[in-house]
């Protein structure tokens, strides 16, 4: 069950395309709470938007598809510093709210 969560789009430094990252204090049912920060390609004005466009991704992965067209998930993230403090604040707003619970 999620906790918190904060979505915001920055450029990456290599390709100058935009990125979005979803970043999120999770509860698991009786367990501790974790953040998880997920990254996709483009921009989403909302976590659903992102959610489904990297569920159509994971899923059609699965399905032995080789071309996904422009959406691509982030294995690594360069950012520029604007990029990087919107993460740091990011996780720092994740992490006040997830202590207090």
């Amino acid at each position: 069950m999620g906790v918190y969560s904060k979505l915001f789009t920055a450029t990456d430094a290599i390709n100058h395309e935009p990125f979005t990252i979803l970043v999120e204090a999770v509860n698991p049912i009786g367990g501790e709470i974790y953040v998880v920060v997920k990254a996709l390609d483009g921009e989403y004005e909302t976590r659903e938007a992102f959610q489904n466009a990297r569920e159509y991704y994971l899923h059609g992965l699965e399905k032995g598809y080789s071309d996904k067209g422009e959406i691509a998930l982030y294995r690594s993230i360069t950012m520029r510093l604007p990029g990087s403090r919107q993460l740091v604040d990011a996780l720092n707003e994740v992490l006040v709210a997830s202590e207090e619970g």
